[in-house]
C-alpha cells in the first residue's frame, strides 16, 4: 500500500517544518547528508547489500564533500551578510546555541528519507507499471492528508479559501515537485536507493556552479572549484566501480 510512504513523507515534513527554521541553515544541510550514510545501511538490513564496498569509499568522499562545500558556501557568505547588515543597520542574531531537539528531529527526518528510498526499492517490487501507479496512489493519499493539516493550520485555512487567487509561481512550483516525484521514482527503478541518493547530493556541486555563473555572475574560487569536482568524482567512482 502507498499509505506508509504517505503518512512518513507526512511525519517527515513535520518534523522538517519543526527543525530547520530552528537550526542554521550550514548544520541543516550538513545533517541532511547523513542520508548518503543512512541509505547504505538500510540497504544493507533491507535488500542484504555488501556495506564495506569500494562503493563505500566512494560514498564516503561523497558525504566529505558535500560538507566542505557547503561549510566553505557559508564561510563565503557570511562577511557578505555582516556587510548588508551592518550598511542597513541591522542586528545579526547570535545563534550559538543548538536546539538539541531540532536536531533531533532533523537527523530523524534524513533516517526516514533513506529507509523510504529503501522501502520503495524493495517492498513496492519496482516495475514500470507498479511504479506509475505507486506515483498515483501517493498523489492521491497525500493531497488528504495535507488538506487535513492545512485545516488545523491558522495560515493554511485563511489560504485555502482563496485557491483562484493562486499565484504563477505557485503552479509553476508545483508542477517542477510533480516532475521531481516522477523523476525521483525512475531513478529508484533504474539506478535504485542509494544511487538515488548519490545522485540528488551530487546535485550540490552543480547548484554551486549554476549559482555562481548565472546567480552571481562570477566563476568560482579554486577551492570551491576543487571541492565540487572531489564530489563529481565521488559520483564517477561510485558509477564505475562495483
Amino acid at each position: 500500500m502507498a499509505i506508509w510512504p504517505v503518512i512518513t513523507y507526512g511525519v517527515m515534513n513535520l518534523l522538517s517544518f519543526y527543525s530547520l527554521p530552528r537550526l542554521p541553515a550550514a548544520l541543516a544541510i550538513v545533517i541532511i547528508q547523513l542520508k548518503i550514510v543512512f541509505t547504505p545501511i538500510f540497504a544493507r538490513i533491507f535488500l542484504k547489500r555488501a556495506l564495506l564496498t569500494p562503493r563505500t569509499f566512494a560514498l564516503s568522499a561523497l558525504v566529505f564533500a558535500c560538507i566542505s562545500i557547503t561549510r566553505y558556501e557559508q564561510m563565503l557568505a557570511r562577511p557578505q551578510k555582516s556587510g548588508e547588515a551592518l550598511r542597513l543597520g541591522l542586528e545579526i542574531p547570535d545563534r550559538d546555541g543548538v536546539d538539541m531537539l531540532a536536531v533531533g528531529g532533523l537527523v530523524l527526518e534524513t533516517a526516514l528519507s533513506g529507509l523510504m528510498c529503501v522501502y520503495m526499492q524493495n517492498l513496492f517490487e519496482m516495475t514500470p507499471l507498479i511504479m506509475w501507479r505507486r506515483n498515483v496512489q501517493l498523489a492521491a493519499f497525500s493531497t488528504v492528508f495535507y488538506m487535513g493539516v492545512a485545516t488545523f493550520n491558522r495560515e493554511c485555512a485563511t489560504a485555502q479559501k482563496s485557491w483562484l487567487s493562486l499565484e504563477w509561481n505557485a503552479l509553476l512550483l508545483a508542477l517542477l515537485s510533480a516532475c521531481g516525484g516522477i523523476l525521483v521514482a525512475l531513478s529508484i527503478l533504474f539506478a535504485g536507493a542509494v544511487g538515488k541518493v548519490v545522485a540528488t547530493s551530487s546535485s550540490i556541486a552543480l547548484t554551486v556552479f549554476a549559482e555562481a555563473l548565472l546567480v552571481n555572475h562570477r566563476s568560482p574560487d579554486v577551492l570551491l572549484s576543487s571541492l565540487c569536482l572531489s564530489a563529481l568524482n565521488a559520483v564517477i567512482m561510485y558509477s564505475v566501480v562495483s
